[in-house]
């Protein structure tokens, strides 16, 4: 898997339902983030189109990814399931390169709705997390709950953010990096 200078390898673990039988395999991603643009002339620098920077290694590690999820299912037999924070917005490249290799964004929706949202930067929500299953497991999602552990907290409150330990709590909450 390319491009792990400027987003995390992804992971799969394969499980199997102790009850049902079913086996699914659940890859976990991270794709560039749309900060830290580099140089003008360099194709991930902001092209001005609302993608923001990166997006061209963000479409090309979404191509590879599709690529490896519908290898890894050939070769299992596997459903899988993809999540992870994508870094675009609904109809930006790399989440219509997922579409378009087969994968189903199983997100209600456009990612408009309100209440649909995963991340708030600058007092703006959007969504940049996702899940996206292979075909066959499409029909047989039944229910999508977003879990807003890091998006509704106040940074104020992140003792990372504010170097003021006694902030810390043994909790879920502000749990995920913010690169």
């Amino acid at each position: 898997y390319p491009f792990e200078q400027h987003s995390r390898r992804p992971i799969g673990q394969h499980f199997i339902s102790i009850t049902s039988g079913q086996e699914i395999t659940v890859v976990v991603t991270q794709f560039p983030r749309r900060g830290n643009c580099p140089a003008e002339e360099d194709p991930n620098a902001d092209q001005g189109d609302g993608q923001a920077c990166w997006n061209k290694l963000r479409a090309e590690a979404a191509g590879s990814l599709a690529g490896w999820v519908l290898e890894l299912q050939a070769e299992s037999g596997d459903e899988v399931l993809v999540i992870g924070d994508l870094n675009s917005y609904a109809k930006e490249e790399p989440l219509q390169t997922l579409g378009a290799t087969g994968l189903a964004n199983v997100e209600p929706g456009d990612g408009d709705e309100v209440g649909s949202y995963s991340a708030v930067l600058n007092g703006e929500a959007g969504t940049l997390n996702y899940g996206f299953v292979t075909a066959d497991m499409a029909s047989k999602v039944a229910w999508v709950q977003r879990w807003h552990i890091n998006a509704d907290e106040p940074q104020a409150l992140d003792y990372r953010e504010t170097n003021q330990p006694l902030l810390y709590t043994p909790n879920p909450y502000r749990s995920a990096t913010k690169d």
